[in-house]
């Protein structure tokens, strides 16, 4: 893999806010911005990810947090724009900001990722070569 696969530039999600994704208080369900993290995390990550798996190496969710600021409806432009932090030995967290065109913060997410080997399932130091690009998307 390359550095220059993963830049800053391309760490923008634009969220396709959908009917099913509302609560009875008609604004999104909270639990829907789990997985909205994981889709943007998928989506812009998905080649290094990839590169990684085809190699015997693989990445799980350790830990989700979501700080939810203002509620998101279904008429708002939303993106999430993520970034790369805490980034050692095992693990590194991913931040994701959900904000409208004009800036505003719908909710701020975190997600602890830790690498293991897909054969055995058992944790393993993060490849050097990932420290690398992920150092890139740092804030």
């Amino acid at each position: 893999m390359e550095n220059k696969n993963m830049s800053k530039n391309d760490l923008t999600y634009n969220i396709p806010i959908r009917y099913f994704d509302l609560d009875t208080n008609n604004h999104v369900n909270n639990s829907m911005f789990f997985t909205y993290m994981e889709e943007a995390r998928t989506k812009l990550m998905f080649k290094e990810f990839l590169a990684f798996f085809d190699k015997g190496i693989g990445f799980v969710v350790t830990e989700a947090k979501c700080n939810y600021k203002k509620p998101i409806r279904i008429q708002d432009t939303v993106s999430i724009v993520i970034s790369v932090e805490n980034i050692k030995g095992i693990s590194f967290d991913i931040k994701y900001l959900f904000t409208d065109p004009l800036g505003k913060l719908f909710a701020e997410g975190i997600t602890r990722l830790a690498c293991i080997d897909t054969n055995t399932q058992k944790l393993i130091r993060l490849p050097q070569e990932m420290i690398n690009s992920l150092e890139l998307l740092k804030n």
